[in-house]
């Protein structure tokens, strides 16, 4: 994850989320994000992704299949209570204020149906604790199932990386890993590195 991203013409943007299928424990799609304003997130499909390692993601599509991809954020507008628009700014009302309407912003990312979306930073818990941050998923390349999971441990000086492999991961849950493991054991575990025909995402 914030893995920069090229498509077939070249740079294009950053991974921003994973998105996992729990029932079956396979990357269906990826949030990408354009490079610039309006920073807009899209829906890759997994089968798009050529190669990746854990600083790249390299697409087979063209800049304008990219475009044309479902949108990942969605911005929706819902009016609201003039009166609770005002008090919530904390703005001076007045009689003029409470004329016309207001209008509030929501955005919600859409996610398919029996999915989730794990993003950076994806916390990683054991009996109910967290021990670790998602840094990224690796995949088999041939068939998509998640192999490994890497975990960043520790504070910024004095980080590393945990490998856990698939078989130790009880969970999928929306931003959550939830692990099979007791703390003791993560931190035993050694980072390690991952097969070449695997994909790192």
């Amino acid at each position: 994850m914030k893995a920069k991203v090229s498509c077939a013409e070249g740079p294009w943007g950053c991974s921003t989320c994973v998105i996992i299928d729990p029932a079956t424990q396979r990357v269906t799609h990826l949030a990408v994000m354009a490079k610039g304003a309006p920073y807009i997130e899209r829906l890759v499909p997994i089968e798009m992704v050529v190669e990746a390692t854990p600083g790249s993601i390299r697409l087979c599509c063209t800049r304008n299949e990219l475009t044309g991809m479902e949108l990942f954020v969605e911005a929706t507008c819902v009016e609201v209570n003039p009166y609770a628009y005002h008090l919530l700014l904390g703005q001076h009302l007045d009689d003029e204020c409470l004329l016309y309407p207001r209008y509030v912003q929501f955005q919600h990312k859409r996610v398919p149906t029996g999915a989730v979306a794990l993003c950076q930073s994806a916390r990683a818990k054991v009996v109910n604790k967290i021990v670790g941050r998602v840094d990224r998923f690796v995949v088999d390349s041939v068939d998509g199932h998640i192999t490994h999971l890497v975990l960043r441990k520790g504070p910024p000086w004095r980080r590393k990386n945990v490998t856990v492999p698939v078989a130790q991961i009880e969970s999928i849950g929306e931003n959550t890993v939830h692990l099979k493991l007791d703390r003791i054991s993560v931190e035993a575990i050694r980072h390690k590195e991952i097969p070449s025909h695997c994909k790192k995402c």
